[in-house]
């Protein structure tokens, strides 16, 4: 398994390693201590003609998000908003088969995916603010909600099977980034 890393301040363009090209990925974003957000799109071409799609977020400062990133992708770019550009930030690029694996207890504030090999479990999942539990075939493909709220939740979610568990954002279009505070532990 191959694994790539990349580093830098302000935006930037991220050319993906040719070991990495034409498969499903998982991006680990995150930026300086102090840093806001910042964005990844990316970039597709077809026929001379290239399309930019909004992929995620980082997380805010040293909060690790991850993202899925389909397999359609031959580079990403890193940037800001209309009012700033991005600080210090940092990428860590992996098969999707990288993610780390789901068990015991894990809590963040961001984004994550975690490989789950096991049958149906019970999951104790809290969400501090918004939050939402969701599944996906081992190559990213297919999505599953298993729970969505747009306010705290505290309550039992049922995993059916093997997948890969997401913890994203149960607001607004967009999965990946930042999030209250979040916690999950199978039963």
């Amino acid at each position: 398994m191959e694994f790539f890393s990349e580093s830098g301040r302000g935006e930037s363009e991220v050319t993906l390693p040719e070991g990495l090209l034409g498969k499903p990925l998982l991006v680990e974003a995150w930026g300086g201590l102090l840093s806001k957000t910042f964005h990844i799109q990316g970039d597709q071409e077809g026929g001379g003609i290239f399309d930019r799609k909004d992929l995620g977020s980082s997380g805010w400062g040293r909060n690790r998000s991850h993202i899925i990133v389909p397999a359609l992708y031959s580079s990403l770019q890193v940037s800001g908003d209309v009012i700033r550009k991005p600080g210090k930030w940092n990428l860590l690029i992996g098969e999707l088969s990288t993610a780390p694996k789901l068990d015991g207890e894990i809590s963040g504030e961001a984004s994550r995916v975690f490989s789950y090999h096991g049958g149906e479990v019970d999951a104790s999942v809290d969400f501090g603010g918004h939050g939402c539990l969701a599944m996906y075939n081992f190559d990213g493909s297919r999505r599953r909600e298993l729970v969505k709220r747009n306010s705290k939740f505290h309550g039992v979610v049922s995993i059916p099977g093997p997948g890969l568990i997401a913890i994203q954002s149960g607001v607004g279009g967009r999965h990946w980034g930042s999030l209250p505070p979040w916690r999950i532990s199978l039963g």
